[in-house]
């Protein structure tokens, strides 16, 4: 009983670690990603409007209101991906982790080291490659954007 106690708080303790963690991981993804948004928005906007200010060229113009469009179109297309792929990631961590958690507590009944082992493995496994995984878009958009 003294084991089943303290491998259920051990583990509470780390479920709410990682919730916490994922909500930390939320506040700073729509951080960073509307702040990356608006800079590059309004970097572009006004350096091509100073641009277009200093040319005389009626050609300029025209590709002003050709590309503008499909700029915001792109970086509203990866926003979008972005934000996709991290709560997909962010609710598959949050399913592992409950899935391992009730395993534990099923074979928690039968006291065996190698089960709680083995459990324990499992959820600090899942937890840790669905927070890595958090990252996967950027570093994608990142090393396809760098050749």
């Amino acid at each position: 009983m003294f084991f089943f106690s303290l491998s259920f708080s051990f583990l509470f303790s780390f479920f709410l670690f990682s919730f916490s963690f994922s909500f930390f991981f939320l506040f700073l993804f729509f951080f960073f990603s509307f702040s990356f948004f608006f800079f590059f928005f309004f970097l572009f906007y006004f350096s091509f409007s100073f641009f277009l200010l200093l040319s005389s060229f009626q050609h300029l113009v025209y590709a002003f209101f050709f590309f503008f469009p499909l700029f915001f179109l792109f970086f509203l297309f990866f926003f979008l991906l972005y934000s996709f792929f991290f709560f997909l990631f962010f609710f598959l961590s949050s399913f592992f982790f409950f899935f391992f958690f009730l395993l534990f507590l099923f074979f928690s009944f039968y006291p065996s080291s190698f089960i709680f082992l083995f459990i324990l493995f499992s959820s600090f496994l899942s937890s840790f490659f669905s927070f890595s995984l958090y990252f996967f878009p950027f570093f994608f958009f990142f090393f396809l954007f760098l050749f």
